[in-house]
């Protein structure tokens, strides 16, 4: 009984994270919306949200500046952006408002 309350207890909190994902480096920034304490990235083409955002909108992204590593990012896509670069994310979870949210940046000459 007792491994059966185990094996149920991991299948169910397995279900309660989301899973990183990485969005392919293809993607062109088309605009960057700066706030005081988060950015909003939108792009092309479209990208299949597999983190369960509820935004219907597949060309967004967000990340905050919480911490250094935000501000960095934002340092990035800045940079990505101003050369015309292509971009690719790491995704994890989502906002309040249902996008999903970038934790790593990844630019390609």
């Amino acid at each position: 009984m007792k491994k059966l309350i185990f094996i149920m207890a991991m299948l169910l909190s397995q279900s309660a994270y989301a899973v990183n994902d990485q969005m392919p480096p293809t993607r062109t920034i088309t605009s960057i919306s700066t706030y005081a304490n988060m950015v909003i990235v939108r792009f092309t083409p479209e990208y299949e949200n597999t983190q369960g955002c509820t935004s219907p909108n597949k060309t967004r992204l967000e990340f905050t500046f919480d911490s250094t590593k935000g501000k960095e990012m934002y340092a990035a896509v800045l940079a990505a952006a101003a050369a015309k670069y292509r971009v690719g994310f790491g995704l994890s979870g989502c906002t309040g408002s249902g996008s999903p949210i970038a934790y790593r940046v990844d630019t390609y000459f």
